[in-house]
């Protein structure tokens, strides 16, 4: 997707639904910017791991955390936490109003 005279957007495409209702939604990940010579250099501002070959076996006592706990967790702000939650980028469970997150769902995983 190009935005300006040399400014592209990098999108990636993310999964959500399960079976029958499982979509494909595009979201913006980042931009990119041609260089005078024929290269391009790209900001990516999110990571999107396709983490479905194995499900995570969390615990349902496991204790949740807020945006800003899970900001702490990811080095990144309480706002940006809840800007990827929202696109969908890293897991998040709403609870009413509240926006909770299980830090070993954000944290990557041992092997």
């Amino acid at each position: 997707m190009t935005n300006g005279k040399n400014m592209k957007q990098l999108v990636a495409a993310i999964e959500r639904g399960e079976g029958d209702d499982k979509k494909t939604f595009w979201t913006r990940v980042g931009v990119a910017f041609e260089n005078r010579d024929p290269t391009i250099r790209s900001e990516i501002k999110a990571i999107v791991a396709n983490d479905n070959a194995a499900p995570r076996s969390t615990s349902e006592t496991e204790p949740l955390i807020d945006a800003h706990a899970a900001g702490k967790l990811l080095g990144m702000s309480a706002a940006a936490v809840r800007a990827a939650a929202f696109r969908g980028t890293i897991p998040s469970h709403h609870l009413g109003r509240l926006l909770r997150f299980r830090a070993s769902e954000l944290l990557p995983r041992q092997r």
